[in-house]
Order: C-alpha cells, then structure tokens, then sequence
C-alpha cells in the first residue's frame, strides 16, 4: 500500500500554490496553477487518486471551486480553517514567516502531522440553498436599517415627504423579496431536505427559517459526532476565564462559531423557554437559582442543539420524554 502523500496548497484569487513531500523529508516540490478551470483541471491531472490527500485552508470564496472539483475527480481532500492552520504554524512549527510557498509548505506538514478526516462536500442544491440563506439575511438586515430609519423620521418636527415615501417604497421592495426568497428556499428544502426539515422542525421553538439554516450551514450535521461538536461549531459552548493559579473569572460566551446560526437559535430559545415544556423547567430553574437571563438562555440554546443533535443522527422526531445532559456553567 502506498503511503499517503499530503500535498498543502495555498489558495488566492488567481492562482494556488500546491508543494508535495520529497526525499529527503524535509525538502518539498512545488507547482503553481491559475485558479481558474483550467488551471484546477491540471492540477488534477498530476495527481495519484490512491495516495495524494490534498490539504486546503479555507480562504472564503477562492477556494471553494478548487475543493469542489477535487471532490468530483475523487481525490482525497481536507479543508481546515485558519485558526488551525495558523494555530500550528506559529505555536508547534514556530513559522511567523508568511507567504505562498512557505504556506503550502506548513499545509503538508500539518497534513501528515493530523491527518485531518476528507471532507464532505456539499451538493449543488446545498450550496445553492446556502446562497439564499445568505440573501435572507443580508435582506432582512437592510430592511431593519430602512425600519431605523422611518422610527427616526417620525421624531423629526418636519419630516420631508419625499424621503418617507421613498423609505416606505424600499421597506415594501423588501418585504417582497425577502418573501421571494423565504418560499424558494423552502421549495429546496421541500426538494432534497425534506425529511431533515420535518425531524428538526418536530422540535418545539425551532421553526423552518431556522432549520434550513442548521440543514445547510452543517451540511446534515455529516461531519458532526457529538453534540459538544456542533455546540462549539455554533459558539455557544462556556468558556472559564483564569488568571494565575486559583483565580477564576466568570463563565463567558465565546465570540467564535456560527454567528448566524448562534443569532437564529437564540431566538428560538424566546420561543421554546415559553412553549418547550422541557427548556420552560430549565430556564425557570435557573433563573430561581439566581443566573441572570442571559446565561438561562445559552443554556435553552445549548439545549435545543441536543436535541437537533440527537433527532438527526437517529432519524426520530423529537421527543418530549427525552432528556439531554446538561451541563450548567
């Protein structure tokens, strides 16, 4: 069996650098190619199927065509994000030199070092859902900034007719599109997701806005085996701030993971602490306890991750009598 060549390829918005292990160990090959069709195209033509595992750090919208067209080739390839890649390069490498070749270089070594799992790609219908979910947020922030600013022009002694009616027509252009784009999200979701959509929206305060949105920014929770995975992945996991040897600070939130869906599960924490008998009895309890409602409600939102956690991966709607562990910080 042949040993697994990691091949680390550092990817910009023209071109990507790819560098290959040689013998000696510590010396490196290395090959440049447009990041374009064509270029990718032959990247993949040097490449062995059976031993190349091809290591990517995510760089946004650059590198997401690369990693698309490896996966349909059948090469083996692992997409790890900055905080990894750089986390071991600076800390474990000792590298604080930056630039294509040395990264690619770095993005082997790590390779080889955690042989990091494949990644799972996402169908062409997620990423087009994905689009959409994007879209929906950018709209409904833009039409919050039009609402702001109508409340404002009510406050004004002499409010110019001309900029309300404007304002209003914009508020009614998005009412509309975000509408437009609310059912055609669904229509995929109705089309590929379906049963993932139902098992999540089985769970009480989480509705179909929301559960598209787990759906498609977790891929199907596929890379996710533990519920403490996805609540870290999301950012709602505490975190114990220490100084010293014995002076411990406050319980915080990290400001890492998924601030959309961090921000879409928080709202429905608002719902399920009122109608989730189960999420009712955990935040009463803790507020009785004597924590503020923030903390009462992460601790709803860490709840309802386990229960998307455990609907998805045993393919049974949810469950009343089922209780996670919870762990309050």
């Amino acid at each position: 069996m042949n040993q697994t060549r990691y091949i680390g390829t550092d990817v910009s918005s023209e071109e990507f650098v790819s560098a290959y292990p040689q013998i000696p160990e510590d010396r490196f090959g290395e090959q440049r190619f447009d990041n374009d069709v064509q270029g990718i195209n032959s990247f993949i033509d040097t490449l062995d199927r059976e031993k190349d595992h091809v290591i990517v750090e995510a760089t946004g919208v650059y590198s997401m065509r690369l990693v698309w067209m490896l996966c349909e080739a059948k090469v083996k390839v692992s997409v790890i994000s900055p905080q990894q890649s750089q986390g071991y390069i600076s800390q474990i490498l000792g590298d604080n030199i930056k630039n294509d070749s040395r990264d690619a270089r770095n993005l082997s070594k790590y390779g080889k070092t955690f042989s990091p799992p494949v990644y799972v790609p996402k169908s062409e219908q997620v990423q087009k859902a994905s689009q959409l979910q994007k879209l929906y947020s950018q709209l409904v922030i833009e039409k919050g900034s039009i609402e702001n600013r109508l409340h404002a022009l009510s406050y004004q002694p002499f409010p110019e007719e001309t900029v309300v009616k404007i304002n209003k027509e914009m508020l009614a252009f998005y009412d509309q599109k975000i509408k437009q784009v609310k059912d055609e999200m669904i229509d995929i979701d109705q089309d590929e997701f379906n049963k993932l959509i139902k098992l999540l929206s089985s769970i009480p305060g989480i509705g179909q806005i929301t559960a598209t949105a787990l759906v498609i920014i977790t891929n199907g929770l596929a890379t996710f085996s533990s519920a403490k995975q996805l609540t870290k992945f999301i950012g709602v996991n505490p975190t114990q701030k220490e100084s010293g040897k014995s002076v411990r600070g406050k319980s915080t939130i990290p400001k890492r993971g998924n601030r959309r869906l961090r921000a879409l599960l928080y709202n429905c924490a608002k719902s399920a602490k009122r109608w989730n008998p189960k999420c009712k009895e955990l935040y009463d309890r803790l507020r009785a306890n004597g924590k503020c409602h923030k903390v009462a409600m992460i601790a709803v939102v860490r709840q309802l991750v386990r229960y998307v956690f455990v609907v998805v991966k045993t393919e049974i709607k949810y469950d009343k009598n089922y209780q996670p562990a919870v762990i309050v910080q």
